[in-house]
């Protein structure tokens, strides 16, 4: 399944029309990316149920096999990462980086479905306070915290910053902008 930097893109299996929906908000908000396309292949043997690389996402054929509001979810996270992690590269915890784009994907997708659509995933983050890793329960109180701030609105204004930085780091050097997001006050 190819989508296009532009915008748009096929649908079909792991990709339904929702994905390319969120796929042409996230180009709405940030921009489009610097590769032609973006493609999205089901590939055996993945240590994760999805991977984003730039100009690729590979999914676990398992993800395929989740309910279609889950696999969904994943799909638009690891979009995200086109630009948070792809056009820039990000210096920090693995759990903050991944909880800031879960809340990016979060507007995303209760921008392409309602408000409601947040529901079920901040249902699995409240989960992720009180079980698993000390990772699960920090990605999880910096979701909430920041869904419950300001429905992620900080994050976002950030999210575009960095990227526009990104951007034109690449256009200047030819090499992806580098940050570093220890300093909560910037994303906060």
């Amino acid at each position: 399944v190819l989508l296009r930097s532009t915008g748009g893109g096929e649908a079909g299996a792991p990709v339904d029309a929702r994905v390319v929906a969120a796929w042409d908000a996230l180009i709405a908000l940030l921009g489009p990316v610097p590769w032609p396309d973006v493609e999205v292949r089901v590939v055996d043997g993945l240590d994760s149920l999805a991977i984003s690389l730039p100009g690729m996402i590979l999914v676990h054929p398992d993800l395929c096999d989740q309910p279609l509001r889950l696999s969904w979810l994943y799909l638009v996270h690891e979009l995200a990462h086109q630009w948070l992690g792809g056009l820039t590269v990000i210096r920090a915890d693995a759990s903050v980086v991944e909880s800031l784009v879960d809340v990016l994907a979060l507007r995303i997708v209760t921008g392409v479905l309602g408000e409601a659509a947040a529901a079920p995933v901040l249902a699995t983050h409240r989960r992720g306070l009180g079980s698993g890793p000390p990772d699960v329960r920090d990605r999880s109180a910096t979701v909430l915290a920041q869904w419950d701030r300001d429905r992620g609105l900080g994050v976002t204004r950030w999210a575009r910053a960095e990227v526009d930085a990104g951007r034109t780091a690449l256009e200047r050097t030819g090499r992806r902008h580098a940050l570093d997001i220890g300093d909560r006050e910037r994303w906060a």
